[in-house]
């Protein structure tokens, strides 16, 4: 009878071996993210293998058995696989400098439009709450294209903004304010509590006096009226946004030709 064939396993790894590694790769990340503030910890971390170290060395020449040379550290860079499939493993001496970590680069977000059909198509089944991701991420594009528009073209003055909401009942809204941005997180904050949520919006240009403003939006609304049904003063259903954007538009072209 052949005795069981028994495969030798690879070493493992000592715990001062191990604290090495730790602080070798603190050390790593910090120069990766250049975060200088947060050396500490990989200092801490290879001082405390310093004293393992020494700790370990003492004890050995007590028991009159010299210490060795420091073990070498081996590192699982688990991200990465090699063309094998197989982790690729990296022995580094505890001496030797490490070289300069080269991230990957980021990949680019998908089309604005992509990301709009895929949460538009979400709704309108009737998500439930809390949202889902897609939709939260979409939003947060649309509030960030406003947030852009309007630290390019000046955050001041009365603006018509347009907002393009998704739901069971697809709807369009056209509103006034001076501070469209906040007065458009209060619309999501509010259109996600009903299961709705912001897939695209549109500013105008700025008007400086409330009663011009006014009466654009009173001439955006009975524009957008002739045409589609209303849910309120300001809501129109099943609307089309890029109808709406020329309707806002237009009435504070003419609002702003006739100061």
């Amino acid at each position: 009878m052949q005795p069981d064939r028994v495969e030798a396993q690879p070493p493992v790894p000592s715990p001062v071996c191990t604290l090495d590694t730790r602080a070798a790769l603190l050390h790593r990340l910090v120069d990766a993210t250049g975060c200088e503030s947060s050396r500490y910890p990989a200092q801490d971390a290879e001082h405390r293998a310093a004293d393992a170290h020494a700790a370990a060395e003492t004890v050995a020449r007590e028991c009159g058995d010299p210490p060795g040379p420091r073990e070498l550290i081996t590192v699982i860079w688990l991200p990465m696989p090699t063309r094998t499939g197989q982790d690729e493993r990296v022995t580094i001496p505890p001496s030797t400098p490490l070289q300069p970590f080269i991230p990957l680069p980021i990949p680019a977000p998908p089309p604005f439009q992509q990301t709009k059909e895929e949460a538009e198509a979400i709704l309108l089944t009737g998500a439930e709450a809390p949202l889902p991701p897609a939709v939260r991420r979409h939003q947060q594009r649309v509030l960030t294209r406003v947030r852009d528009v309007l630290a390019s073209t000046g955050a001041k003055g009365h603006r018509l903004y347009v907002l393009e909401i998704a739901g069971p009942i697809p709807r369009i809204k056209i509103g006034r304010s001076n501070d469209p941005r906040a007065r458009i997180r209060d619309h999501v904050h509010e259109m996600n509590s009903y299961q709705y949520g912001l897939i695209d919006a549109h500013v105008t240009d700025p008007v400086d006096d409330l009663l011009s403003i006014t009466q654009a939006e009173n001439e955006a609304h009975i524009g957008m009226g002739k045409r589609y049904e209303r849910i309120n003063q300001e809501l129109f259903r099943d609307a089309d946004f890029l109808y709406a954007t020329l309707w806002a538009d237009l009435a504070v072209t003419v609002q702003l030709n006739r100061l």
